[in-house]
């Protein structure tokens, strides 16, 4: 909704002719039309007054020429879908009702901006620190959207719009415009589904889904795919796939391969956890896509965090201290490695041709092309093997040894930037992972950031180092490959693979862990039994799974300390991957007589009588209970539990029922009162919840 006072709204193309209101004309007795401000599809944009507020909103009415019963019912779902959506990277909905006899229409805020149609127009592209902000506002709006049962299925530039243009996007500045196709995916109306029966198709074929472009249902995934093709442009200037017309672009999609940023911008360079990203949400097949968009906000921010990270870095770096050389300095070195050999070469070349081999020199002029040849050949093995090696010394990290005897040393060299490392206990902060760093015999413990677990092989020259933790950040990367690698390493206590692409944990099922996080893997049960050490594990994070009763038999009675269980999303895809726990799992868990600490993540089905069978676990010392249906019916239990940390959702508690749960003698309490529903908890780290946490500090016993 681009609000130009210059420009001319477009005729019609019909043949009917398109009659637009004039200043001054009443619609519906309190709306007065101030100007046109934009046509398009079957509706024109009139810039109103409210008469009795004085206020001006934007009016979107059905154009008479479009007038049909279909037309009609469509706007009237728009209006629906729209008035009940209230998000600040939405339009909001004020009105609705009929002008004269027969024409439909909405009133929503006016605001003042561009669409970003507009924007790549004028720019052509737009700058990554301009793009990741701007997909993370349009990741919530649609994400609120989708958790209020409603998909957009029209995401493309037109329909977005940019408030403040010249400022980085935030909160509120970025609106997503026009639900007139929008689908109630939850809704068992019929007329809803006549009106997006399966066989139409809608949506603009640039920006369709492969999904769409067929025919086929449509859900949340869907708007997933268009707004990766509206990133891609936003990043390249061009869309992933544009042919001759529209047939030959929507079948583009189903069956091309799409292009990456770098080969849609001639060579541009891009993080590499920023292409895995555009490469999921264009996947064709929806269940290669992201499944949610919670799930895409979490890599987006890490992609964001980690630009602002690295601009940090380029600045905030010193010469002082050199644990060891940055990139520009080994390209220096390197570009003087090259040179001197450039003039030993010609050198040798000349001794050789005037000393050694002057009689080989005068032969006939076959026998010297030869030579020339095999020399040529072997120089540029030499050379091959020399810029190999080089760039595994600039990206990967490395383990040797420096001094003898008694002063001998470990030392690990990171060349470039690795996440981030502490030494000894997992309660350190930790640091940059840049530079030299001498473990002297502590454990060592990785957080891997996004490109480096994207890359199978970063830990190649790690496998002797004993690792504490082992934390992979880039979880839509992670795959199989991944592990295989992972086999490879020798001492690991604890590995957090949490939110992984993989299929089986078959390249690790020997890998004698302590700990090991698997939330949001979505691995089956099989799977998960596979792993031989299930039954010694010391704390174990899962979920959601096909099957947890069969899980929560084979863990160890006596050496589990600590559980998590993370529940899906509950929407209907979900929903068939994935199975609720019961009762009698709860039971289960509550016979394992040495869990100190216990986490349930989204899981809407443990209720206050769950959490009653809690009272047999002695031991319990710590309980984390993040977005299940806990009412204040369980009060009486929570007082009777002996806990010293307890994180609750109390989401639609009293005061009066809150400041009871405060009163209970425990040490530490961390209440959530968000009246805002979630679907899930992406990506958590239970573990760093209870970071610095210590259940035997003598201060915490009770008298």
């Amino acid at each position: 909704m681009n609000h130009d006072r210059n420009k001319q709204p477009p005729k019609s193309d019909g043949n009917t002719v398109d009659i637009k209101l004039s200043p001054g004309t009443i619609i519906a007795t309190n709306y007065k039309v101030l100007a046109c401000i934009g046509s398009g599809g079957m509706s024109d944009v009139y810039q109103v007054e409210q008469i009795f507020l004085g206020k001006e909103f934007a009016l979107k009415l059905l154009a008479k020429q479009h007038h049909t019963d279909s037309a009609v019912r469509r706007f009237q779902q728009e209006a629906r879908t729209t008035a009940q959506l209230k998000h600040p990277s939405l339009i909001e909905v004020h009105d609705f009702g009929i002008h004269g006899d027969d024409q439909p229409f909405l009133v929503m805020d006016l605001v003042e901006g561009y669409t970003l149609a507009q924007l790549l127009k004028k720019s052509g592209s737009l700058s990554l620190n301009y793009v990741i902000p701007l997909a993370l506002q349009l990741c919530e709006g649609l994400h609120y959207a989708h958790l209020q049962g409603v998909v957009h299925r029209d995401i493309k530039p037109s329909n977005i719009m940019i408030l403040n243009p010249n400022q980085l996007p935030g909160k509120g500045t970025v609106k997503i415009l026009d639900f007139g196709i929008a689908k109630l995916s939850q809704s068992d109306q019929g007329e809803i589904q006549e009106l997006t029966k399966t066989g139409e198709i809608f949506g603009s074929p640039i920006y369709m889904s492969p999904e769409q472009c067929q025919g086929t249902p449509v859900d949340l995934r869907t708007d997933i795919y268009s707004l990766g093709c509206v990133l891609f442009e936003c990043l390249t200037g061009t869309p992933p796939f544009i042919g001759e017309n529209a047939m030959t672009t929507m079948l583009m999609r189903i069956t091309d391969k799409p292009p990456t940023l770098k080969e849609a911008s001639l060579g541009s360079e891009f993080p590499s956890a920023l292409e895995a990203v555009i490469v999921k949400m264009l996947e064709v097949n929806v269940q290669d896509r992201y499944q949610g968009l919670d799930r895409l906000i979490t890599d987006l921010k890490k992609i964001k965090e980690n630009l602002s990270v690295k601009n940090e870095t380029a600045v905030a770096r010193s010469p002082a201290r050199e644990p060891g050389k940055n990139r520009r300095e080994l390209v220096m070195d390197l570009s003087i490695v090259v040179i001197t050999a450039v003039l030993s070469c010609l050198a040798m070349s000349f001794i050789d041709r005037k000393v050694i081999f002057a009689a080989e020199f005068s032969a006939d002029q076959a026998f010297r092309d030869e030579r020339k040849r095999e020399s040529e050949l072997a120089d540029k093995k030499s050379a091959q093997k020399v810029f190999v090696d080089y760039k595994a010394v600039l990206h990967y990290p490395t383990r040797e040894f420096v001094g003898n005897g008694a002063h001998k040393r470990e030392v690990l060299h990171f060349p470039s930037k690795c996440g981030r490392i502490s030494l000894g206990s997992t309660t350190q902060k930790p640091e940059i992972a840049l530079g030299d760093f001498y473990p002297d015999g502590k454990l060592v413990n990785l957080y891997l950031d996004e490109e480096d677990s994207a890359d199978p092989n970063i830990l190649k020259n790690l496998v002797d180092v004993n690792f504490g933790l082992l934390v992979y950040a880039g979880v839509y990367r992670v795959s199989d490959d991944t592990l295989k690698m992972l086999s490879n390493v020798k001492h690991v206590k604890k590995l957090d693979i949490a939110g992984s692409d993989i299929t089986t944990l078959e390249p690790i099922v020997n890998l004698p862990l302590e700990a090991l996080d698997i939330d949001e893997t979505r691995l089956p049960a099989a799977e998960i039994l596979k792993y031989k050490h299930l039954q010694s594990l010391n704390e174990l994070s899962f979920g959601p799974v096909d099957d947890p009763t069969s899980v929560l038999k084979m863990l160890g009675r006596d050496s589990l300390a600590f559980l998590s269980y993370m529940g899906g999303m509950q929407t209907e895809n979900e929903s068939k991957v994935w199975r609720e726990l019961s009762v009698n799992d709860v039971k289960q868990i509550a016979s394992m007589p040495n869990i100190r600490t216990l986490c349930f993540h989204n899981c809407k089905e443990f209720t206050d009588n769950y959490l009653t069978e809690l009272l047999a676990m002695k031991n319990l010392h710590g309980l984390i209970i993040k977005d299940c249906s806990i009412t204040a019916k369980s009060l009486p239990a929570l007082r009777r539990m002996h806990l010293q940390f307890l994180r609750i959702t109390a989401r639609g508690w009293s005061e009066a029922e809150l400041s009871e749960l405060k009163k209970i003698p425990i040490k530490q309490i961390d209440v959530d009162e968000s009246n805002e529903a979630k679907v899930t908890v992406s990506r958590t780290r239970n573990a760093d919840l209870l970071k610095g946490f210590n259940f035997n500090d003598p201060a915490l016993k009770k008298e």
